[in-house]
């Protein structure tokens, strides 16, 4: 009976730890809603009515992407995926460039500094990782 008790605790020990073992390798791959949120919510000083707008834009333009990116994944052609993609940077500077002339010139440095940052992290290249971050062989923060 002792030995039974031995053999299911270690086991359930070793169970939490490789659980807890995947789930650390997860990294910044966790929730994209919240990662896609991290350049706008820390903006300082923002009046209630700019967070509302922002979050607006927010929305809309996450909506739009959504539908881009349904569009994108339905399609096998090579140039219509290209010229959709083209679509969706346009979009996404463009919702940028909304979301700036939101703000007052301070508002507007930070969020320059930060948005590149954001950028920055989701290609890989902000953080010291040194994954593709979803750019094929070119790799992240390597300096040859």
């Amino acid at each position: 009976m002792k030995t039974l008790k031995s053999i299911t605790i270690i086991a359930i020990t070793g169970l939490m730890l490789m659980a807890t073992q995947s789930y650390a390798q997860r990294g910044n791959r966790g929730n994209r809603m919240n990662r896609a949120n991290t350049c706008y919510q820390n903006i300082p000083d923002l009046s209630e009515q700019q967070s509302q707008e922002i979050q607006e834009l927010r929305s809309t333009h996450l909506n739009t992407m959504a539908e881009l990116r349904q569009e994108r994944r339905s399609t096998t052609d090579r140039d219509q995926k290209s010229a959709i993609r083209e679509k969706m940077l346009q979009k996404q500077e463009s919702h940028k460039n909304q979301v700036r002339a939101l703000l007052n010139e301070e508002q507007k440095s930070w969020f320059d500094t930060n948005y590149q940052k954001y950028q920055n992290n989701r290609a890989g290249r902000g953080n010291g990782n040194r994954g593709s971050g979803g750019r094929g062989n070119r790799g992240g923060n390597r300096n040859y």
